[in-house]
């Protein structure tokens, strides 16, 4: 949008068009609630439940009388939402190196994968990666990464694992931080449109009941462009200070995001920490 047209100038942040500058017409929008009574961050939930594991005598090739460790981390486009506990499982003590184990998977709502760990180590290696559909079907792992499902004898919510995991181990720092983030549900949020925009203030008002736990509060701006509309891209995050210790870090503050390039964005909450802490956004277009 270009307002005003006068001559060149010392001006440093007027954008120039040959011997003229262009001055942009800032124009502020009246303002939409983008989102209020966020309680929880926008990520997979992964459940930290004792992994159940049960160790068979198939036509695996796993050892007798060896104990092997497991774990699986469901994920979604965005990426890995963390790893589950970990499971250990001794195998029968017979003469036959033909062994299995039963990996119990639960699901995780809105998990898209699982991938899948088991060796010996502390840290188990990747074995395969799972489908929500398999999971469910029940699926079986007979080469590291070679999955077949529905497999026979294997039941519903099951994984069967015949080899010894080769991949990455549990430890990697891919598994470090949970990137699965959730768009919000449909209806529970006012998108911003910012065509012709420069920047967007959100205004956030974050409340809590005491301080048994400090406050903290991470916002994740989600932008699209007009390539696409189902993919959703992550940006730099945006850690908000509350009651930090310093200047202006209070409960109701103005964070200010370039939005230049931008088609539409969402913004999702990262990570929320405080007594009962909720946050409200209200967003206004520049």
């Amino acid at each position: 949008m270009v307002g005003l047209v006068k001559k060149l100038s010392d001006t440093a942040d007027e954008l120039t068009a040959g011997n003229i500058a262009i001055i942009p017409n800032y124009q502020r929008d009246g303002g939409v609630l983008h989102r209020s009574g966020l309680s929880s961050p926008d990520k997979l939930v992964v459940s930290q439940a004792a992994l159940a594991t049960a160790a068979i005598d198939t036509t695996g090739s796993l050892e007798a009388s060896h104990t092997y460790n497991a774990a699986y981390a469901p994920g979604n486009e965005f990426g890995t939402a963390g790893l589950s506990a970990l499971g250990a499982q001794a195998t029968a003590a017979d003469a036959t190196d033909t062994k299995s184990v039963d990996i119990t998977i639960p699901q995780v709502v809105g998990a898209a994968y699982y991938d899948v760990f088991l060796s010996e180590d502390v840290a188990p290696k990747w074995v395969g990666r799972v489908t929500e559909a398999q999971r469910a079907a029940g699926a079986k792992i007979t080469a590291v990464g070679t999955i077949t499902s529905p497999a026979a004898g294997v039941a519903a919510g099951k994984v069967r694992v015949d080899v010894i995991g080769t991949g990455i181990a549990t430890s990697n720092a891919v598994f470090s931080k949970n990137v699965a983030y959730v768009l919000p549900a449909d209806g529970s949020y006012i998108p911003l449109l910012c065509t012709g925009r420069t920047a967007v203030d959100i205004y956030v008002n974050f409340g809590l009941d005491d301080l048994r736990a400090a406050p903290t509060l991470e916002l994740i701006p989600l932008v699209r462009s007009k390539e696409s509309s189902t993919a959703w891209y992550t940006r730099d995050h945006v850690t908000v200070l509350i009651m930090a210790g310093q200047v202006e870090e209070t409960k109701q503050q103005v964070c200010t995001i370039d939005v230049l390039d931008v088609y539409e964005m969402i913004i999702l909450i990262g990570a929320i920490t405080g007594r009962n802490a909720t946050v409200q956004l209200w967003a206004e277009m520049v």
